[in-house]
């Protein structure tokens, strides 16, 4: 995901034990596949304020339509690590379901794209159900614990090249047991990844889904700056990168929402889901 605010850096130790979300990244510390800002299940965010496209430093994944027509897919990661998971478990964190985003959408009447954890649906299976039967929304992977399947990844742990077919094939098997439907789309947790492992998901039949819009909601403390970062970088064809699950980590989402969708209309947009950009390609 792309475009966060400042440096937040807290407990790097605490990042490295479990699979956080996308950690952005220290001064000296390198930056991988992307520019991004939101550190899910880490303390700590960037912000960089700027849409660069779809540079990923390799070749794979859709990041946007290339069209003229003014189309948006809102996307919404529900990002679960291990220590968010446990976090949950011990009540230090109340829920990790962002409700007032799927509130806002329904209002709104706006289709979106959500990318789901494997954690996140062993934790919220009922919802899982509910979302993926609601014809707004449309459900993606998005691994099952989001560690980095390219390292480093902003203080991500590393995924082993060996685990990265079940991180696809866990999360896989829960979206069937639980969701009325799903699509084979995948987000890469940091949008960090090589070639090769663009490969090893399209061996199991997935599209690889990026962004080339971050919202930067991580750790943002205000609506505002959410806001601006989405709509001063949205072009025809954009996939905007935005979070539901809420709590510490990403939780002004919902109060930027409205002003997103009014300000995206003002301009003349659309709103679509990943699926019907794909169909532009």
């Amino acid at each position: 995901m792309r475009v966060p605010y400042h440096f937040i850096a807290m407990a790097l130790a605490a990042v490295c034990i479990t699979p956080s979300l996308s950690s952005p990244f220290l001064p000296g510390l390198p930056r991988q596949a992307s520019d991004h800002g939101l550190d899910h299940g880490s303390n700590h965010r960037v912000n960089r304020g700027v849409n660069r496209g779809v540079d990923h430093g390799v070749d794979g994944g859709f990041d946007h339509a290339v069209t003229t027509q003014k189309v948006v897919a809102l996307t919404f990661d529900a990002d679960m690590t291990l220590k968010m998971r446990d976090e949950l478990k011990s009540g230090k964190v109340a829920s990790w379901y962002n409700a007032n985003v799927i509130a806002v959408l329904q209002r709104e009447n706006i289709p979106a794209t959500l990318f789901l954890t494997g954690l996140w649906i062993e934790a919220y299976p009922e919802i899982t159900k509910q979302l993926s039967q609601n014809p707004l929304f449309e459900l993606g992977n998005h691994s099952y614990s989001h560690g980095g399947f390219r390292s480093p990844c902003y203080g991500l742990p590393a995924v082993k090249k060996s685990n990265e077919g079940a991180e696809v094939e866990r999360t896989d098997a829960l979206l069937q047991k639980y969701a009325a439907a799903y699509k084979k789309y995948f987000r890469f947790p940091g949008l960090c990844f090589d070639a090769d492992d663009v490969k090893r998901v399209e061996a199991e039949n997935y599209t690889v889904i990026n962004g080339d819009v971050e919202g930067g909601d991580g750790f943002e403390k205000y609506p505002a700056p959410i806001v601006a970062n989405v709509v001063s970088h949205v072009r025809p064809g954009s996939i905007v990168v935005l979070h539901m699950h809420g709590g510490p980590n990403a939780p002004q989402t919902a109060m930027a929402l409205p002003d997103i969708i009014k300000k995206l209309r003002a301009a003349g947009y659309a709103f679509v889901k990943v699926s019907d950009l794909l169909k532009l390609r």
